[in-house]
């Protein structure tokens, strides 16, 4: 299903999930089914900051920002906050 897909993805050193929830957790599943091993999680709520989820950081945005771009592909997870990113 994600042939292509999961090419360009694993290309990426870096793969986040943007949103450290439900929607989270089930691309997260997704991906991995599809050969796809994403490195963390990334959320805009304080709370969740700087915990794990599924044994993945959950990266804060300075964090986030911090990254090498050309070596980083955020896959969004969430209908809220995502705005933030960018």
């Amino acid at each position: 299903m994600f042939t292509i897909l999961e090419k360009e993805i694993n290309s990426y050193r870096n793969k986040i999930i943007f949103g450290a929830s439900n929607y989270g957790v089930v691309w997260e599943k997704i991906l991995k089914d599809n050969g796809i091993e994403t490195s963390y999680f990334s959320d805009n709520d304080d709370k969740k900051q700087g915990e794990f989820l599924n044994d993945k950081e959950i990266l804060t945005l300075k964090k986030l920002y911090k990254l090498n771009k050309n070596n980083t592909i955020i896959m969004i997870a969430s209908t809220i906050g995502y705005l933030d990113i960018y």
